[in-house]
């Protein structure tokens, strides 16, 4: 048992690293320029990775593929929601329109219809959702209220995509440089096969 924690505990100093790495490096990729508008919306990025390590898998890439998938069918999600807002406003109709019934239809579909496909992750396609929201804000979805302001909707869609590409990125550095510092500095001695 105790050498069971042991090897957990190499292998999670080791993740620590290969994460405060990563970030470092591709954040400081990123924020080159001092005056990218881009860097301020980065936390979006951190979202994925959170969701990625909050299912407890290891090098999973085909579970990074099905999280952005779904992510994708949750952009549709928010267009959707962004389609309600243009047409009801900020009234109640709209509210229970896009927050009680959209949200129902989708936790419902993604959760039965889509349970055995690769659009499955239900955290993800409301990260899609939800990021369609806060991007494009309320009550006008299209009139710059939205946290990135006023861009051209394909291009919050781009950076929407890519703030989500970015952290599955970072979750597959962390990986890998985990692997590294794991596999060769922090091996923990193994007693001798009898």
């Amino acid at each position: 048992m105790e050498q069971k924690r042991s090897i957990i505990k190499h292998f999670g100093f080791g993740v620590a690293i290969a994460g405060a790495v990563s970030v470092f490096i591709l954040t400081t990729i990123v924020s080159m320029d001092a005056f990218n508008p881009f860097i301020y919306h980065i936390w979006v990025s951190f979202i994925p990775l959170m969701i990625y390590y909050a299912k407890g898998v290891h090098k999973a890439f085909k579970v990074m593929g099905i999280m952005f998938l779904s992510f994708l069918v949750g952009l549709g999600w928010g267009w959707l929601s962004n389609l309600i807002a243009m047409q009801f406003g900020n009234g109640f109709a709209g509210h229970v329109l896009d927050h009680l019934i959209l949200l129902f239809l989708m936790i419902w579909a993604h959760l039965t219809l889509l349970q055995r496909t690769p659009f499955n992750d239900l955290s993800m396609a409301f990260l899609g959702y939800a990021t369609t929201i806060g991007f494009f804000g309320r009550p006008d979805p299209f009139a710059g209220f939205g946290i990135v302001g006023p861009l051209p909707p394909v291009m919050i869609v781009v950076l929407q995509i890519g703030y989500v590409v970015f952290g599955l990125l970072v979750v597959i550095m962390i990986e890998c440089i985990g692997d590294v510092i794991n596999g060769r500095l922090l091996r923990p001695k193994m007693p001798p096969k009898q």
